[in-house]
């Protein structure tokens, strides 16, 4: 019997209970509905999750990926790694780690369902959480941030003064990683051409003036002082 049928076989009263019920369900569906229509669309940071990141445009039957974090750290990784999920500093980076036990570089890399998905932790120049990533879902969303820029082969965040503090890229068969990252008494900044380290007091002029080098691409609206 089909449900319509079903239906006008019952006294008024199940009638009226059947159609309060179809009302709260059909209300319950279209409000999720609209909730996953809106995070679809949302901002990047106001949703709950980024995008899961394409694999490199690499041959498939090649093994081995590489992770860029300037011109002259450019670090080997293989699909096995990226499917086990890997830390980068447990990669063997002696030298991005404090001498106190810190680990500025954050950041870890897992495929799950064909992409590649992140965990990191985000903070400003006084070491403040601005938001952190776990599995590529927001577990503290980016707050105190000027813009933040997400697609399937890029995630661009820039902190309140402006200065690209994350960026991740695929281009070719390569990861690219660029920003400043903070752990213990040591930081570590990515920018084209080289990987500056540094500890002690984390940021001095110098220091600015090499964060300034990361330029901005994906938040356009926004540019460097020196753009």
């Amino acid at each position: 019997m089909k449900p319509i049928e079903l239906i006008k076989t019952l006294d008024p009263i199940r009638k009226r209970i059947v159609y309060i019920l179809g009302g709260v369900l059909l209300v319950a569906g279209l409000y999720d509905l609209y909730h996953k229509i809106d995070d679809a669309f949302a901002p990047c940071g106001k949703k709950d999750h980024i995008s899961g990141k394409l694999l490199p445009a690499a041959d498939q039957n090649t093994p081995t990926y590489y992770v860029d974090l300037g011109a002259f750290n450019i670090l080997p990784i293989s699909i096995k790694e990226l499917e086990e999920g890997t830390k980068l500093s447990d990669m063997g980076l002696v030298s991005y780690n404090c001498e106190d036990g810190g680990k500025p570089m954050d950041l870890s890399l897992k495929v799950s369902h064909g992409k590649i998905v992140l965990s990191v932790t985000i903070r400003d120049l006084d070491g403040t959480v601005l938001g952190r990533l776990n599995d590529s879902r927001w577990e503290i969303k980016p707050n105190n941030i000027t813009a933040c820029d997400d697609s399937p082969t890029h995630l661009e965040v820039l902190d309140k003064k402006g200065n690209m503090v994350f960026r991740y890229e695929n281009l070719n068969d390569t990861i690219h990683v660029r920003g400043y990252f903070l752990g213990g008494k040591c930081s570590v900044i990515c920018v084209d051409g080289m990987t500056f380290l540094g500890s002690g007091a984390p940021f001095d002029s110098v220091t600015n003036q090499m964060m300034k080098r990361n330029k901005i691409k994906y938040c356009n609206f926004f540019k460097n002082d020196d753009n």
